[in-house]
């Protein structure tokens, strides 16, 4: 997230690799700090998504990681993406 939100919409974020390609949805309000759009954003990602069972999602402040869980195959591509 590089501002804040300049309005209230439902963002759609896709996590697509190898082993998964899966969406989740996250309401966003006017006026939400990046910071905050950030944590809702992980949030959706690790509430019971089978995201989550393969990546923990943090952030730092407006960043948000993913990274992958022990006991998986290693990837070297993964690909996030706001879908519109």
């Amino acid at each position: 997230m590089l501002a804040n939100a300049a309005i209230a919409e439902e963002l759609r974020i896709r996590v697509k690799s190898s082993f998964i390609s899966k969406s989740v949805n996250v309401s966003i309000e006017a006026g939400d700090l990046a910071a905050t759009v950030a944590l809702k954003i992980v949030s959706a990602l690790e509430e019971g998504s089978e995201i989550s069972q393969l990546y923990a999602a943090s952030a730092d402040g407006a960043d948000i990681m993913l990274t992958q869980r022990p006991g998986h195959e290693a990837q070297d591509s993964i690909q996030v993406s706001l879908l519109r």
